[in-house]
This record gives C-alpha cells, sequence and structure tokens, in this order.
C-alpha cells in the first residue's frame, strides 16, 4: 500500500477533476485499478435499466473503487477485494433511493439484467445461500460465477493453487445447491 502523502497528493491533484480519472490515476496506485472493468461489468448485470447509464455504472464504480481511501480498505477485511467491492455494491444497492431519485424512476420497476434472466427470487434465495457458505469457497464461487473468471486467474486473486480452487469450486457449488434445494424444500439427486 503507498504511503499516506503519495495518495494525498494524488488526491489533492486529480480530486477536483472527475472521479473517473481519479480513480484512473489512484487505480494504479492502489492497486485496484485492474478490477474497474470487471466491476462494470458486474454492475451492468446488477443495476436495473434506469440506473444503467453507462456514466452511472463508471461513476459507481469509480465510487468503489475509491472507497478504500475513506478507510474501508477491503483487503485488510480478509476479503478479496473484488468480492468486497461486490458486496458494498450490493449494499448500496439495498439502500432504499432518496424521494428525489425515487420521483426520476419510471413508475413500474424494471428488474436488473440478471433478475429478468432467472427471477428477484431467486437472486435474493442465491444471495442468502452464498452468504452461508465459508468465506473461501463463496469468494472462489463469486468470482466464478459473478465475474467469470478462470481457475487460474481466481488461484492468482486467492493465493490457492489452481487445483485447489476447483476443488473449493466444485465444493461450494454442491454446498450452494444443497442450500437451495433446502430452502425450496427440495432434495437434489
Amino acid at each position: 500500500m503507498p504511503e499516506v502523502s503519495v495518495v494525498a497528493q494524488h488526491i489533492g491533484r486529480f480530486g477536483t477533476g472527475s472521479q473517473a480519472g481519479t480513480v484512473h490515476v489512484l487505480g494504479p496506485v492502489l492497486g485496484y485499478g485492474h478490477y474497474l472493468p470487471l466491476l462494470r461489468r458486474w454492475l451492468c448485470d446488477r443495476l436495473p435499466p434506469d440506473r444503467q447509464a453507462a456514466g452511472r455504472v463508471a461513476e459507481m464504480a469509480c465510487r468503489l473503487l475509491a472507497d478504500p481511501l475513506h478507510g474501508r480498505d477491503p483487503s485488510r477485511r480478509g476479503v478479496n477485494p473484488l468480492v468486497a467491492l461486490r458486496d458494498l455494491a450490493l449494499a448500496e444497492l439495498s439502500v432504499a433511493p432518496s424521494a428525489e431519485a425515487q420521483a426520476r424512476r419510471p413508475a413500474a420497476p424494471v428488474s436488473a439484467r440478471v433478475e429478468q434472466l432467472v427471477g428477484r427470487d431467486q437472486v435474493h434465495a442465491y444471495e442468502q445461500a452464498l452468504a452461508k457458505l465459508p468465506r473461501t469457497e463463496r469468494e472462489v464461487l463469486v468470482l466464478r460465477i459473478e465475474f467469470a473468471m478462470e481457475y487460474l486467474q481466481i488461484a492468482d486473486e486467492t493465493g490457492l493453487s489452481e487445483a485447489r480452487v476447483r476443488e473449493v469450486a466444485v465444493n461450494g457449488l454442491a454446498a450452494l445447491v444443497l442450500v437451495l434445494a433446502a430452502r425450496r424444500g427440495a432434495v437434489p439427486h
């Protein structure tokens, strides 16, 4: 992690510009810049259409990447930074919008792309089931399923061997299926 004075210089120099410009410069300094494309793609799938304007997605991704500057460095919590950024985004998405934002929204809310594909209840059940998994299984599954990372990339991100990542992914997916099946009252074969 760079010294605070270096980060402060960058913030002072680029803080008056756009947030995207700040993160573009600070991203490499903070070590999170390579997550921006993955985070943007993930946000496009998770944001409702009325919040998917390219500028809004970029703004939210940049805000999430800049968040560690405010003392919430995800890597300090023992969680993979990309998974922690995802969790911050989900927390932000779950907060009820302000009255002003509500007024700008269409009368009938339109679901996010992932909700349109599998249904809002399934997404909610998936999130609840995922929360019940051990941290390592949860991280590997999020990186594999939601960010479409290859096993080798996940190994690089988590510090596990590629073989161990495969094993964790298989075990985690089996556990996820069991939790989802139990929630529906079905028993998988």
